[in-house]
């Protein structure tokens, strides 16, 4: 039998049955570091929960769209409970409890009743709360600073808007590239197994930007400022603006294999460069097939150590009042392989920096968290 934590009927519903330790692993998939699961997380009981700030509607949809990711790749390195099957969880409860949060906004749409997701009654009758300390030495190795005792990091992404061209001009000299040529008929998988062959592995990002792709076998989907290439490489999205009044949103496809680099924090000295599709809307978790996401209720995090599809809480205090926050964990980044202290947070699409920095004032830098786990 596993060792672990098992679910019963205790105060906070779960015995520890022993120190459970887990390797936590890189984006290659490759063990880094052992940890014991239960320094980092452990059962708890939340008195007062204060306000539940999240829009159901919104959150149900990330729920339903990463079942369906799920779904379709079950054997998918970030399909799994993570680091939690340590404690006795199971993919099971993970998918358990998205499907509540579907079936409960669906019920309560349908009734045409107050949601019961903003009830924080009805949600501590329904769920189990695990509480997330951080990782403070994994923060340390990475030049992090956590200043509140007990909270994780909460960082914020966005998707910018971007002024975009057909064709490239003096001012928008930057290409957002479809994959090269060569790969159309290749899955992701097939890609890297032939990765010394291919061009798109060839490259640094500065080497494109100055121009290595041109006369090459790979089409530019539009172009951009600068700094328009630099924002949607870091956030992963952006809504281009065409001069005709159009608007086209395009998100990360497949990147050149280079890491990103913790220690680098000008981001135009990265070498990791992302070739991009055209898209639907958000998209986040995902190589080829990828979830649709919402602002305001999803969380990029470390998925291959905590798994995909957590469905995390945050409280924080908001005006002097405490609040709790719901998300889906249904998206990553370069920051997260492994990380164990964060969490960054889709506040929205932004028009301006300005914009956004008005829109986030809102948000702590810090947060206690919650993992929610269907009773």
């Amino acid at each position: 039998m596993r060792q672990g934590f098992f679910w019963g009927l205790g105060l906070m519903g779960l015995w520890i049955c022993a120190a459970p330790a887990a390797e936590l692993r890189n984006e290659n998939l490759k063990p880094v570091r052992t940890v014991k699961t239960q320094d980092f997380f452990k059962p708890d009981a939340l008195p007062a929960w204060g306000r539940v700030v999240t829009e159901p509607e919104a959150l149900a949809a990330v729920a339903r769209e990463t079942l369906v990711y799920m779904a379709r790749n079950p054997e998918n390195p970030a399909v799994t409970p993570g680091i939690f099957s340590e404690l006795g969880l199971s993919q099971a409860d993970v998918q358990r409890s998205l499907q509540l949060i579907v079936d409960t906004a669906e019920a309560d749409a349908r009734a045409g009743r107050p949601s019961r997701l903003l009830n924080s009654q009805w949600l501590q009758q329904h769920f189990r709360l695990i509480r997330w300390q951080p990782d403070r030495a994994g923060a340390a190795a990475s030049k992090v600073a956590l200043r509140q005792p007990g909270q994780i990091r909460l960082t914020k992404y966005v998707v910018f808007e971007g002024q975009g061209s057909p064709v490239q001009t003096a001012s928008h000299c930057c290409a957002l590239y479809a994959l090269p040529d060569e790969e159309a008929g290749l899955d992701a998988e097939a890609a890297e197994a032939r990765k010394a062959q291919l061009l798109r592995y060839r490259y640094t990002k500065q080497q494109v930007v100055s121009g290595a792709l041109k006369g090459k076998a790979v089409k530019p989907l539009v172009w951009l400022t600068r700094q328009g290439l630099e924002d949607a490489l870091m956030q992963g999205s952006i809504l281009v603006r065409m001069p005709d009044g159009s608007q086209r949103m395009f998100n990360v496809h497949r990147n050149n294999g280079i890491a990103y680099n913790k220690a680098l924090k000008e981001p135009r000295k990265q070498g990791r460069y992302w070739y991009f599709k055209e898209v639907r809307g958000i998209l986040g978790y995902g190589q080829d097939d990828k979830i649709k996401v919402e602002p305001g209720v999803t969380f990029a995090g470390d998925v291959y150590n905590l798994g995909l599809g957590k469905i995390i809480g945050l409280r924080y205090s908001l005006g002097g009042q405490p609040v709790f926050r719901l998300g889906v964990l249904a998206d990553t980044g370069g920051a997260f392989v492994p990380n164990l202290y964060q969490l960054d947070f889709l506040a929205g699409v932004f028009s301006s920096r300005a914009a956004y920095l008005e829109g986030v004032k809102h948000l702590p830098e810090q947060a206690e968290a919650f993992v929610l786990i269907a009773r």
